[in-house]
């Protein structure tokens, strides 16, 4: 079974030359989905994280399950694709629809940086769309 899993990675990774995993990111609150029960590790790099007003961390594995779990007035953080640090959201750059598939059964993958350049990087050679953390919720 681990073999069949690490194939499929494998061939993930060599189809869309991008792996959404990352072994060792930090994790907000705990390491499995409060949603949905999914690896955080695993869906890394399209994982949300939310600091509760009252100082409760949750981390999620996507921004569909991020929707069903934010409140009003949360603190909103997302992994920065290029080097795995937890960053606010409303001020990463995001690119929306790329090739590489969404998590949760998205319409549009949502990818994000910490920069213009990094995201017009990704885009280049994936696809999608430059948007804001605003501009990926509608989606």
């Amino acid at each position: 079974m681990v073999k069949k899993l690490l194939l499929l990675l494998a061939f993930s990774v060599a189809l869309f030359g991008f792996s959404k995993s990352v072994s060792n990111g930090e994790i907000m609150g705990t390491a499995k989905c409060p949603v949905c029960n999914m690896d955080i590790h695993k869906y890394y790099k399209t994982s949300h994280a939310v600091k509760h007003k009252d100082g409760k961390k949750e981390h999620f594995c996507s921004m569909v399950c991020l929707k069903k779990g934010k409140k009003a007035g949360d603190e909103v953080y997302v992994a920065n694709a290029k080097t795995g640090k937890m960053i606010k959201a409303k001020s990463a750059v995001y690119v929306i629809g790329s090739d590489v598939p969404s998590t949760m059964g998205a319409k549009k993958s949502k990818i994000a940086f910490s920069s213009k350049g990094d995201a017009k990087a990704f885009q280049k050679k994936h696809g999608g769309v430059i948007g804001t953390y605003a501009d990926a919720l509608k989606e």
